[in-house]
């Protein structure tokens, strides 16, 4: 269960770094994204897992296709 909880909390950490990236405000990721600031509150800092729709939703208002590709593999294949 320990596991779970650091995963969870890692891909809301990811999440974030992808928005502060990109210069993203709460304000503005959910503007855009049709997503609650508060859910994405809670997906950034608390480790709430979203719904597939909801992280579809998240991914393309970050551009963030490098999130389940490393950095090298994205360099490397020019994504």
């Amino acid at each position: 269960m320990a596991k779970t909880k650091r995963i969870d909390k890692a891909i809301g950490l990811r999440l974030k770094k992808a928005r502060m990236e990109q210069k993203l405000t709460y304000d503005e990721l959910a503007e855009k994204s049709g997503v609650s600031t508060r859910y994405i509150k809670e997906i950034e800092n608390r480790g709430n897992i979203p719904s597939l729709e909801i992280f579809t939703k998240l991914i393309r208002e970050y551009f963030c296709r490098s999130f389940f590709l490393s950095e090298y593999a994205c360099r490397k294949s020019g994504l």
